[in-house]
Parts: C-alpha cells; sequence; structure tokens
C-alpha cells in the first residue's frame, strides 16, 4: 500500500500500517476528483511527487456516475516507550515505573 503510506505521511500519521480501500469503500466522491492512476513507491513526501494522471472533475457523481475511488486509513504512530505510573519515589528508593497504569 505504497499510495496509502504517502496518504498518511502527508495527513501527519505513521505510514507504517497504511491500508488502501479500494472500490469506494468509504461512498462515491461527491467532491472533486484530481488525480487517477497513482503509483507511489512509498518514499514520497506528497502524491505531488507520484507517477499519476492529472484529471479534475468538477463533480464525480455527475460526471462520472461509475467511478470508483480509493479511501485510506491512516493511524496513529505506536509508543516508543511504554506507559507507566511512576510511584514510590523517596530518598531510598529510585522511581519505580509499573507498566499499564
Amino acid at each position: 500500500d505504497n499510495d496509502a503510506k504517502v496518504v498518511c505521511r502527508m495527513i501527519g500519521f505513521s505510514s507504517d500500517n497504511a491500508i488502501s480501500q479500494y472500490g469506494s469503500f468509504y461512498g462515491k466522491p461527491n467532491k472533486t476528483v484530481h488525480y487517477t492512476n497513482v503509483h507511489c513507491t512509498g518514499a514520497e513526501d506528497s502524491m505531488e511527487e507520484c507517477t499519476k494522471t492529472i484529471i479534475s472533475l468538477v463533480d464525480g457523481t455527475t460526471i462520472y456516475k461509475n467511478v470508483s475511488v480509493v479511501g485510506v486509513d491512516c493511524f496513529p504512530e505506536a509508543p516508543t516507550e511504554p506507559s507507566c505510573v511512576v510511584m514510590n519515589i523517596t530518598a531510598q528508593n529510585p522511581p519505580l515505573c509499573i507498566e499499564g497504569q
């Protein structure tokens, strides 16, 4: 899902688990469609850098009633360290991290 990786990265999400949803999974477009035949390597920072055909449809549902678009699922980055609560801090005891609390 290289195309999905680029889209997620563009909008500030992790590209690690990006998923493309084909066949108008989220419904038919009701806004302008700008690109077709998009192909990304996954390394691009923007869709502008991907190979594509540029089109501009005024209204995808009126002009191309049978158009199929791709949706993208993006997920936040996983935390790099486990979340924990620091407890029992005294001069004699070092900080204690209890995971998952």
